[in-house]
Formats: structure tokens, C-alpha cells, sequence
């Protein structure tokens, strides 16, 4: 179980990551730009402080390894960024 919420973890990271890029190309609209940062920073807040709160009322553990999954994932993502942006 400790296991899925590690993937858990990860699996919301990947998909934090992946919301910001599109948003980020979308930015091509400058009107709908801020709705599309406002609206994807409230879902990703959410979606991460629903996984987070869920893993953690599961057990101390289970919230351990699902923040230790986002963290490592996090910094997998920001790998994967850079090189699909060198410019940035």
C-alpha cells in the first residue's frame, strides 16, 4: 500500500508538470492567459492537497512516501523540462 501512494505522489507531480507546460503554450492568448494560470494553479493546488491529506489521514507512512514520491518526481519533471526547453 505504502507503495501506491508513492506512485500516487509521483502520478500528481507528473501530471502538475505537465498542466503548467500546457499552460504555458497556451499563454499565446493573452486573454484567456491569466484564467488558464489562475484556474490550473487552483486545480493543481487541489489535486495535490487532496492526495497529500488523503495519504496522511491513511498513515503517517502512507503520507511520507506520497510526499517523498511528488518531491523525487518533482525534481525528475524539472530534468525533463529543461531538456525539452533548452532555452528556459
Amino acid at each position: 500500500m505504502i507503495a501506491l501512494w508513492f506512485l500516487a505522489g509521483g502520478a500528481i507531480e507528473v501530471l502538475n508538470t505537465l498542466m503548467r507546460c500546457w499552460s504555458i503554450e497556451q499563454v499565446r492568448h493573452p486573454a484567456r492567459a491569466f484564467a488558464l494560470m489562475a484556474g490550473g494553479l487552483l486545480f493543481r493546488l487541489l489535486a495535490t492537497a487532496l492526495v497529500l491529506m488523503l495519504a496522511f489521514r491513511h498513515s503517517p507512512i502512507s503520507g511520507l512516501m506520497a510526499l517523498v514520491g511528488y518531491w523525487i518526481c518533482r525534481w525528475i519533471m524539472i530534468g525533463w523540462v529543461k531538456r525539452r526547453y533548452p532555452s528556459t
